[in-house]
């Protein structure tokens, strides 16, 4: 049975600072790496900031983060044999504004865009969903396989569905991601301390409902003019809250998944184990940022 790692990344962004941020990414990538993490997810706008009115002026066609701003992390993902999943604006051809995007970076594979399907309160002035307003959530399933050998590597590999904040609180979007075969629901967010009850609520909602093992990876700073509850999470498909990062900070929330793959009904919260590194909690949170929209 094989066993993976994953990782929620509770990062801090500089406002507007790509290459700052390219730089505070690849710290977190090669700690991850000294825990044998294979993925790694970064929160919403993890590389610009939750800086809404600059989407337009900070977005690029994927190809350009890719061949300009994404070279480091996409060396780091193949030199340490890590998938990592970035947050950036996209623009994307045939759209009059931004997509908040989540791109995976593979080590062995072909880049992998996500872009966010439900917008909330001012992201719709200055983003795009690419998904019309009343269709049903499309589910964005990619597979991470096992670092162990197999005859048959294949069928040894664990399903990621993409989410990112909004969508995570629709209840269609993570039935649709276990529709789609994904046994793993992994979130960038920003989430204030005023949301995260309500939000952790549906996440473990979410869990529970489509015996899905639900990640997320929240800001650990405030992003924008808005503030951070921190403390990333991860539940079990029986809803149990298999941890949290303490609070606010630069932290990994590192999760070691055993499940039987073959027999996903099966309760499977015991195959699960978490460690919480908090790499830099001096982070003190002012009191003029605002709620989260």
């Amino acid at each position: 049975m094989s066993t993976f790692t994953l990782a929620a990344a509770q990062s801090c962004s500089v406002p507007l600072d790509i290459a700052a941020n390219v730089q505070h990414h690849l710290q977190l990538i090669h700690a991850a790496a000294q825990h044998g993490v294979q993925w790694l997810v970064f929160p919403e706008l993890s590389l610009t900031g939750y800086e809404l009115p600059h989407l337009a002026a900070l977005a690029k066609p994927p190809h350009e983060w890719l061949d300009e701003d994404l070279l480091p992390l996409q060396q780091a993902a193949q030199q340490l044999g890590m998938s990592i999943t970035v947050g950036l604006p996209v623009q994307l051809a045939g759209l009059n504004k931004p997509c908040i995007a989540a791109l995976t970076l593979h080590p062995h594979a072909a880049p992998s865009l996500y872009c966010k399907q439900y917008l909330h309160g001012s992201e719709r002035e200055f983003a795009a969903s690419p998904t019309l307003d009343g269709t049903a959530p499309a589910a964005h399933v990619q597979r991470l396989l096992a670092s162990s050998q197999s005859s048959n590597p294949a069928t040894v590999s664990l399903p990621i569905a993409s989410a990112i904040c909004f969508d995570s609180n629709q209840a269609a979007h993570a039935q649709a991601a276990a529709h789609a075969g994904a046994q793993v629901y992994a979130a960038g967010v920003l989430v204030s301390p005023q949301s995260y009850a309500a939000d952790a609520a549906l996440w473990q909602q979410a869990a529970q409902a489509n015996r899905l093992c639900v990640l997320i990876a929240n800001h650990g700073a405030p992003s924008g003019p808005y503030a951070s509850a921190g403390r990333s999470a991860c539940w079990a498909p029986d809803g149990t809250l298999l941890g949290e990062v303490a609070g606010l900070g630069t932290a990994l929330l590192v999760v070691q998944i055993t499940p039987p793959l073959e027999n996903k009904s099966a309760s499977i919260a015991h195959g699960y184990c978490y460690t919480s590194y908090q790499i830099d909690s001096k982070f003190n949170q002012p009191t003029f940022y605002k709620d989260t929209p």
